[in-house]
């Protein structure tokens, strides 16, 4: 299928038929652009990729994946199978040997950014619901310290009717007083136990609820490390795919201190292939930050 709607006049080269004399699909690429009078840097803007990053590819220094492959010979309005035909490099094209499409890494990145989303959602949660507990706490503290005190009045209220110190023309209103008085606190620390008992039971309840958005928490850190697991098995499917080049691939090493270049990279409209190879690899270095310790192999 041809791209040159947007790369200009349709170029010049070899027909499938010809025997290709270049060894590697990197040396051909590279003379097909001489031939057809085009640089690297118009490739590199075909492509949305950055010309420092075509270039190592060029180079033999970065991975070419398939879809990268595809669209290059798309530039050059050609197959895959016809821009690799005569090199070391031509068992690409043999269908099925990359299982890895674009659809794949699409939904692959999508999952994983809903599964970041949930848990920053959950952690924004968590801490709103720790804060209801402490106030609840707090308010149940005073309810407390509120029934004691209403208890010492009661007993001093109780000790001073019985001290008899009153004088005797003013112990009766003095005693009636009194016993409204305890009346009241009796009733206001039947109110206060009563409240005290209704915040205990909403205590427990948010502590259930707290340990359920726990386990939700538990669950939803699964599911990234789960995606993740994949993330780094299916990648680990397109090295064996792309046999010469990924030996070197040393950018992996480099991939953590390269995430947010990446993360800039992805949101400023990447090509289709690359971009979102790297855009997954940066996030799922983000989601290993999150939930370091988790080492499990991830066996598809």
């Amino acid at each position: 299928m041809s791209k040159m709607g947007s790369a200009g006049p349709v170029l010049r080269h070899e027909s499938p038929g010809v025997p290709m004399e270049d060894a590697t699909f990197q040396s051909k690429i590279r003379r097909l652009l001489d031939e057809n009078g085009k640089s690297q840097a118009m490739l590199a803007e075909y492509l949305k990729v950055s010309a420092s990053h075509l270039s190592r590819v060029l180079k033999g220094e970065r991975p070419a994946e398939r879809l990268l492959l595809e669209e290059i010979a798309g530039f050059f309005d050609l197959s895959l199978e016809e821009l690799v035909a005569g090199t070391e490099h031509q068992d690409v094209a043999v269908p099925g040997r990359a299982t890895v499409e674009r659809e794949t890494y699409e939904q692959l990145l999508e999952r994983l950014r809903e599964a970041m989303s949930a848990a920053e959602s959950f952690e924004a949660n968590l801490a709103g619901e720790r804060e209801r507990a402490a106030l609840l706490e707090e308010q149940l503290a005073a309810a407390r310290e509120e029934g004691r005190l209403a208890t010492e009045r009661v007993v001093d209220l109780e000790q001073d009717a019985e001290r008899g110190t009153l004088e005797r023309r003013d112990q009766a209103a003095r005693l009636k007083a009194l016993a409204q008085q305890v009346d009241e606190l009796t009733a206001t620390k039947s109110s206060l136990e009563t409240r005290i008992e209704q915040l205990e039971g909403q205590l427990k309840s948010e502590s259930q609820r707290g340990r359920a958005l726990l386990g939700e928490n538990e669950r939803l850190r699964t599911q990234v490390a789960v995606s993740e697991r994949k993330a780094v098995s299916l990648q680990s499917a397109l090295q064996r795919a792309n046999l010469q080049v990924t030996r070197n691939y040393d950018a992996w090493v480099q991939a953590e201190s390269q995430r947010q270049e990446l993360a800039k990279r992805l949101q400023s409209a990447p090509g289709p292939g690359t971009m979102l190879l790297t855009g997954l690899i940066g996030l799922g270095a983000g989601v290993l930050a999150s939930s370091r310790g988790d080492d499990e192999d991830f066996d598809e």
